[in-house]
């Protein structure tokens, strides 16, 4: 690994070898130091069971909880003659679990269940640790900042309520709240908001925070906070600059003070450049839903045919909406070009077979392996289709299926390098 730092006092450079050499023990975890900070400082300020969530018994032990909220505040007002809709469900929009209720005024809901049918998926598609806590999302409908919701949150009917007041100060905030489910070491279930649940352990970076004139000025350290809503990226704006982070990345606010400016601490971002992991994908992605933020599709859809004009209406697109939300061009630190490189099967195989030009590289991809339709059991090239696991059963099936898997992979990184 090459590391270039440039223009930076010894002071800033002893910083920054100091952050990187905390990355390398965090990645191999196998420093004596790495243990002895874990021991004398981070102590964990939530007792949370260390059991697996993997199986279908282990998601029927995942918390269930009730929840009701209220308008208090609307457009910084008492929120009249206005209607909203709230949604409790597991990473709502994605696997559709979810339930929702509708008020007006400032009524508070009815209690709201996060039952078992919230539970088990929450764990299944967006725990990826696969370990407690699990995310159970809650999101507003119709709230305009800036806003006061005020919430409810019990285990079960008839248990102690534990009273939040939700802060929506910009629509980052506004887009929802995510609340942390887990058992504790004693069994014991709990619940809270997610940024709750971390703001203890922002205390240990007080711990090893390295002094103003010693972090790195010219020499980008990025945390990516853009899976986090801005009510989690606040206490992030607020403690990450301590250990020398200095550019965050995120979704552009309309207004760059209702985040940076009250985070304090951070003021320049990094923004990506997203496309689709393949060509033949059409106008759906790999999750088979609308493309909604590919406003240039000739982008991502014809690869080796994008011309000038095309790249430079498609870099407007991406950092005018930073420019206007109030960030000046040395505000941006730097622009990350990615793709969502993960898909499932057996959908994939659909707009791979009906694409003509996808399939002749598919085709070819086989015939380098050297390898005969019939050696995949087929007759002729004509047959020769993506074959999924279910249906490899014997030699020449197999054979296609590993390398059908294969193709996705290659094909995916052939079209992010055109």
């Amino acid at each position: 690994m090459k590391v270039k730092i440039m223009n930076q006092t010894k002071s800033q450079c002893r910083a920054t070898l100091a952050i990187l050499a905390v990355l390398i023990l965090a990645i191999t975890n196998t420093s004596a130091v790495a243990g002895e900070v874990d021991a004398q400082a981070l102590n964990p300020p939530f007792s949370v069971s260390d059991r697996p969530l993997r199986t279908l018994s282990d998601a029927a032990d995942v918390p269930t909880f009730q929840l009701r909220a209220r308008v208090t505040s609307c457009e910084g007002k008492k929120p009249q003659g206005k209607t909203f809709t709230f949604r409790l469900g597991a990473h709502t929009g994605a696997c559709m679990a979810f339930t929702d209720t509708k008020v007006s005024d400032d009524a508070w809901t009815d209690w709201l269940n996060a039952d078992r049918k919230i539970a088990e998926p929450a764990i299944w598609r967006f725990n990826l640790g696969k370990r407690y806590p699990s995310a159970v999302h809650f999101v507003p409908f119709g709230i305009v900042p800036p806003s006061l919701v005020e919430i409810e949150i019990r285990l079960k009917e008839g248990a102690p309520v534990s009273t939040y007041t939700w802060d929506a100060f910009s629509p980052g905030v506004a887009s929802e709240i995510v609340f942390y489910v887990w058992r504790d070491k004693e069994n014991q279930p709990h619940v809270m908001p997610r940024g709750e649940f971390n703001r203890p352990y922002w205390e240990f970076y007080k711990t090893i925070a390295i002094p103003e004139k010693e972090r790195p000025k010219l020499f980008p350290l990025v945390a990516d906070l853009g899976y986090h809503t801005d009510s989690d990226r606040l206490d992030g704006i607020s403690n990450l600059p301590c250990i020398g982070v200095n550019v965050v990345t995120g979704n552009p606010p309309p207004e760059r003070s209702d985040l940076m400016l009250k985070g304090g601490g951070l003021h320049r971002t990094a923004v990506y450049v997203g496309y689709t992991p393949f060509d033949f994908v059409g106008k759906r992605t790999w999750m088979q839903e609308p493309v909604k933020n590919q406003p240039y599709p000739r982008w991502s859809l014809e690869p080796g045919k994008t011309t000038p004009e095309d790249i430079e209406t498609r870099a407007h697109g991406v950092i005018d909406p930073w420019l206007k939300s109030g960030y000046r061009p040395e505000g941006i630190a730097m622009a990350c070009m990615y793709a969502d490189s993960v898909w499932f099967y057996p959908v994939m195989f659909k707009p791979l077979s009906e694409s003509p030009a996808a399939l002749r590289r598919f085709h070819d991809y086989i015939k380098a392996q050297g390898l005969t339709p019939q050696d995949v059991g087929a007759t002729n090239w004509e047959q020769v289709l993506p074959l999924g696991r279910s249906k490899a059963s014997d030699l020449s099936s197999r054979r296609l299926f590993y390398w059908t898997m294969r193709f996705f992979a290659w094909d995916s990184a052939r079209h992010s390098a055109e």
